[in-house]
């Protein structure tokens, strides 16, 4: 306890017995930041004598002023200094003030839930646990999550959902804050304040992030420090009006169903701004010691003596033993200090919900520089460990209810409760024949299940999906019945991520496609959850043998040899290139501008046209005005254009990718455009393959993979499944029982949930039953089906592709018809034995090479392939794994055979060929040798055998 300020208080008491007998009128005794203080008094009847005489007890020097009654009332100042302090009052401070002066008044500018996590302490894991109900409630939940870091002296949360890897600089709250009071509406909170968290992260929901500030370079830092120490967290009326407004701009940009908050740790003003005055539900983490005990206290007094509407949780955390002691000492803890200090304050003793969370290596590595993605995306959609999931599930039943307290519609599970019983029209209930068979129910069932077999199998057959056409029409049944629209999709809209890659077979094109058609567009921004935004969409390069304008081959019509400097010349090419052809889509943004532009032919009047905006200055400075003017107008007009690029093969052949390809990445990369967002279609073994670049792996964390997953793979033809035959589907695995019935549910609810266009999501729990049901559960001696599938199909870069998926399916079932028994039991629906069978392996690959050979830059492969596959090379080289010498043996036998067509062409090319394609990957062996081991999808294909079968 402060000496001083117990003597004011015995002071105050002595000046307030005299207000009350009447010998004052009144008086303020106020303590100055210097720990001096002053004194003014009200009256007539007393002396400065009188009052120095009661005063003098406390031996203290304050500086006194007798004010008499009429001069009190005759000057201004005197009213204005009593009306703005209090009988004792504790003047200014450098900090606290917001917790200290707390009235608890909080007014309420939110239009949702707004949760703070605080700890007292660092490492009890409040930032981990804030990042994984953020993850937790916006994939379990679909719900909008939007998060904010206000540990401004120690920033945490850049470092969760791979943001800290994407090298993206992004500026936060503190420069927003500061930004938004030097220029007003000029500041928009979208425009590199925050950051759209990838749907990896987010699954049907959706994550935004508003870092403390941008704390990654010197100059970066060197701003936000000023920045921070421009921000006046003292003058509580200022700051809580700031932060006010920063909640009212989330509201109205971002519409989220919830803010999340990570305070500071300790006594701080920051919680005293967030906590006391805007948050609607905060959650305290303390340790299980006794230096939290304080912390603790605080929380408790500072959030439950105000008595505001204001929901508490409390979490012990991190227990690393004596888990049921620790809590009960930790309950124990609460209860005693409420009984003993707030008690009275209060109408009725609270019960505190109080949850405890256990110690877990996985979750102490999120965060940190050893975690893996896939861990955290795992413990998510397993449901996280049973201590965290019940505070979860608790969080979320506190936002619900918040909801409901602040009007709005609770819709907290996000799906509806809906079984197989909704199922009844389109699923036909199976007669009871057993009586008009002759009572042989086992017979019977054999009979229909064989029967449900063919059925299935029958109508998958007849109509299996076909490889995405060119022109494919998005219409309402293809979208519902044989387009599976995949998350990665969603990410469409990060405007963070300028690539998409992809190998041959990910479907590159056929999205490019479809965010062409409209209708799709609308349903994809919608699923995505941006449909308060309004996006446009520019597509720059017209396909192949496509009518259009927008088509331009640079191999064929700019002479490389005239280029002296292609990394200038290209950056200019591409700044050009982009602005003719969103200029010629003006109709679609509504830009309006009298600079002429060219239709985009491939031919040399397009290519002088560009060659003379590219090597004048004046005419490529109209352009860089002409493109700012563009941003500028989107903004004004409060629109989004995506800007998409695909088929650059095409345009420039993959032999100067390095040269004029690199130059567009890197333009893209650092886009200084607040409303133009570039994104590139890129081929994966030519974006590996790509020079001229720094840090390619960090640059990857801005492109979306298109890989598909194996949960993908089966989610996709499960949707075939289900619009081909879902009745008769359901119906078989009900009579095999190989599935539990709350699975099942699980399933068609799914399947019945909104806009689900028929599809299950990504998800093993879903998926698993199902492979079982219709494969079987094991391979043979390979093992699990489900496993083996996928690892038979990989290609050797670890990706798979889908045409031969589907191709192995349709051949597989081809083959059960040559073989009716195995539509009987015990075989599953379609039977590995089908699937594994080497001229169904053989053949699924067929289609996936040529289309992989025909790509543009892959001819080499063509010659590679079929030498193998027609033995024309040696028969002891027809092996995987090669030694490094046997494969050079292989190669170079393969480039004698083919001289002519092989011209300028190194063992070095073919090896990159087959290994940037996946058909081959390397490892180091004993004596620094590579060895190059084929893809197990290529062995039937190639007829390979392995080294012991020489």
């Amino acid at each position: 306890m402060l000496a001083i300020l117990e003597k004011l208080r015995k002071i105050e008491k002595k000046l307030s017995s005299l207000k009350d007998r009447q010998k004052i009128s009144d008086y303020r005794l106020i303590l100055k930041l210097n720990m001096s203080a002053n004194l003014y008094i009200v009256t007539d009847d007393i002396s400065h004598a009188d009052i120095s005489a009661i005063l003098e007890d406390e031996k203290l020097d304050i500086d006194m002023e007798i004010i008499n009654f009429e001069a009190f009332q005759a000057d201004d100042y005197y009213a204005s200094l009593f009306a703005r302090t209090k009988p004792l009052d504790l003047g200014l401070r450098r900090s606290l003030s917001n917790i200290i002066d707390d009235d608890g008044d909080m007014k309420k500018t939110a239009s949702c839930p707004i949760i703070s996590f605080y700890s007292y302490k660092g490492g009890v894991g409040r930032t981990t646990a804030l990042a994984l109900f953020a993850s937790y409630y916006a994939t379990h939940y679909g719900k909008k999550v939007f998060v904010i870091d206000c540990d401004f002296e120690a920033p945490g949360l850049i470092n969760f959902f791979g943001v800290s890897n994407e090298d993206i600089s992004k500026n936060g709250i503190v420069e927003y804050l500061k930004d938004k009071e030097g220029l007003g509406d000029q500041v928009n909170l979208r425009d590199g304040y925050t950051y759209e968290i990838s749907k990896r992260y987010s699954g049907d929901g959706e994550i935004h992030l508003l870092p403390a500030g941008n704390v990654f370079e010197d100059e970066n830092r060197f701003d936000y420090l000023e920045a921070l120490a421009r921000l006046d967290i003292h003058s509580s009326s200022t700051i809580v009006e700031q932060f006010q407004n920063v909640i009212t701009d989330i509201n109205k940009m971002f519409s989220p169903d919830v803010i999340l908050i990570d305070s500071r740790t300790g006594f701080n003003d920051i919680f005293g701004i967030i906590a006391n005055r805007l948050s609607t539900a905060v959650v305290g983490f303390f340790g299980n010691n006794i230096q939290n005990r304080p912390g603790l206290h605080f929380f408790i007094n500072t959030l439950l003596r105000k008595k505001r509407e204001v929901d508490l949780i409390l979490v012990l955390s991190i227990i690393s033993s004596s888990f049921t002691k620790a809590l009960n000492a930790f309950n124990d803890e609460i209860d005693t200090y409420i009984q003993n200090n707030i008690a009275d304050d209060l109408e009725a003793l609270p019960v505190l919900p109080v949850f405890s969370l256990g110690r877990y290596t996985l979750l102490e590595k999120i965060g940190t520089i050893d975690e893996d993605p896939d861990d955290f995306i795992s413990t998510i959609n397993r449901m996280i460990p049973p201590d965290y999931n019940e505070l979860f599930a608790k969080l979320a039943q506190t936002i619900s209810k918040i909801a409901d307290r602040m009007g709005e519609k609770n819709d907290m599970a996000g799906i509806s409760e809906v079984g197989k019983d909704d199922l009844t029209e389109s699923i036909p209930v199976k007669p009871d024949k057993s009586d008009e068979l002759g009572g042989c129910c086992e017979t019977n069932k054999c009979d229909d299940i064989k029967r449900l077999k063919i059925d299935i199998l029958s109508q998958l057959f007849k109509n299996f999906p076909q490889k995405y056409a060119e022109n494919i029409q998005f219409t309402e049944s293809f979208i519902q019945n044989e387009f599976y629209i995949r998350k990665c999709m969603e990410e469409i809209f990060n405007q963070d991520k300028f690539m998409l890659i992809g190998s041959k077979g990910t479907g590159k094109t056929a999205l490019y496609q479809a965010l062409r058609q409209d209708d799709f567009f609308t349903r994809l921004r919608d699923k995505a959850q941006k449909s308060h935004m309004n996006y446009k969409v520019v597509n720059v390069i017209t396909l192949e043998g496509e009518s259009g304008n927008k088509f331009f081959d640079i191999s064929a019509n700019i002479s490389q040899s005239d280029i002296d400097d292609p990394e200038f010349f290209y950056s200019r090419f591409w700044r050009v290139y982009i602005w003719n052809a969103i200029r010629i889509d003006d109709e679609k943004t509504g830009f309006v501008s009298s600079v002429p532009v060219s239709p985009i032919k491939s031919n040399t009047a397009t290519a002088s046209f560009f060659k003379e905006f590219i090597c004048q200055d004046e005419k490529f400075e109209i352009i860089e005005n002409e493109l700012d003017a563009i941003d500028e107008h989107l903004k004004s007009t409060n629109q989004y254009l995506m800007i998409t690029f695909d088929q650059l093969d095409k345009v420039v052949k993959p032999s100067l990718w390095s040269k004029a390809i690199s130059p567009l990445i890197k333009l893209c990369q650092h886009r200084k455009y607040d409303r133009a967002f570039p994104k590139l279609f890129l081929r994966r073994d030519l974006f590996n393959k790509l020079g001229n670049l720094t840090n390619k792996a960090s640059l990857e964390k801005q492109a979306i993979n298109l890989e598909w997953t194996r949960e993908e793979l089966f989610a996709f033809f499960f949707k075939i499944v289900f619009s081909r035959c879902r009745a008769s589907f359901v119906h078989y695995a009900e009579e095999r029982q190989e599935i539990q019935e709350y699975q099942l549910d699980d399933v068609l609810r799914k399947l019945r949930k909104k806009n689900s266009y028929n599809q299950l999501p990504a998800d093993d729990y879903l998926l698993k039953p199902l492979v079982k049901i219709f494969f079987g559960e094991q391979a043979g001696r390979f093992g699990e089906t489900y496993h083996w599938i996928y690892k038979s199909l990989k290609n050797a870069d670890g990706t798979i592709s889908l045409r031969p998926f589907l191709d192995l399916i349709k051949l597989a079932i081809e083959k059960q018809y040559e073989n009716p028994i195995l539509n009987g039991d015990p075989f599953p629906l379609l039977s590995n034995k089908c699937l594994m069978h080497a001229q169904v392996r053989e053949k699924a690959v067929k289609g996936h090479f040529e289309d992989l050979a025909g790509e543009e830059g892959n001819e080499t492969l063509n010659m590679i392939i079929s030498d193998i596959r027609d033995n024309k090379v040696p028969n002891y080289l027809k092996i995987s794994p090669l030694i490094q010498h046997d494969f050079e043996a292989l190669m170079e036998d393969i480039m004698d055979r083919n001289q002519e067509a092989l011209t300028g062409v190194a063992l070095r090319d073919l090896e990159d060929a087959l290994i940037l394609n996946g058909i081959v990957f390397t490892r180091y062996v004993q004596g620094g040798k590579k060895k190059y081991t084929f893809a197990y999808l290529y062995k039937y294909y190639l007829g390979l055998r392995s080294p012991a079968k020489r």
